[in-house]
C-alpha cells in the first residue's frame, strides 16, 4: 500500500478566488455607479433651484407690469391735472416757443439699438512714463 501523504489543511483555499481583473472591473462599476448617484442628485437639486427661481422671475415679472400699468395710469394728462390739483401746483404747458424739436435724423442717434459703446480696458487705463 501506498502511503498518502497529508496535506497542509491551512494552504487548501476553501472559497473564491477573486483575481485582481475582477476586483478592477468591481472597483469600476462601483465607482460608476456612485458617480451615477451623485450626479442624478446634482440634477434634481439644480432643477429644484430652476424651478424656484423661474417662479421668483415670475412674480417679479408680474410686479414690474404692475408697477409700469400703475406709471402709465398715472402720466396720462388727466390724472397729471388732477396730481397738479391736489398737490397744489400751478404749471401750465410750455409755449411753442419754448420746445425744442430734434429732426428725426438726430434722434435716431438716441436710440438705445443704435448706441454701441466699446470700453478697452487698455485704452481706459491711465500710462505712466518710466523715469
Amino acid at each position: 500500500m501506498a502511503r498518502q501523504t497529508r496535506r497542509n489543511r491551512r494552504k487548501r483555499g476553501r472559497g473564491v478566488k477573486l483575481h485582481a481583473p475582477m476586483i478592477a472591473v468591481l472597483a469600476l462599476a462601483a465607482t460608476v455607479f456612485i458617480s451615477y448617484l451623485w450626479l442624478c442628485g446634482r440634477c434634481e437639486d439644480l432643477g429644484r433651484r430652476i424651478r424656484s427661481l423661474e417662479q421668483t422671475y415670475e412674480s417679479c415679472q408680474r410686479k414690474v407690469q404692475t408697477e409700469e400699468s400703475k406709471w402709465t395710469r398715472m402720466k396720462s394728462p388727466g390724472n397729471l391735472q388732477r396730481y397738479l390739483v391736489l398737490h397744489q401746483l400751478d404749471m401750465t404747458w410750455p409755449g411753442e416757443d419754448r420746445i425744442v424739436r430734434i429732426p428725426m435724423h438726430e434722434r435716431r442717434a438716441f436710440e438705445p439699438e443704435s448706441l454701441s459703446v466699446e470700453f478697452n480696458l487698455a485704452k481706459s487705463q491711465v500710462e505712466y512714463l518710466s523715469d
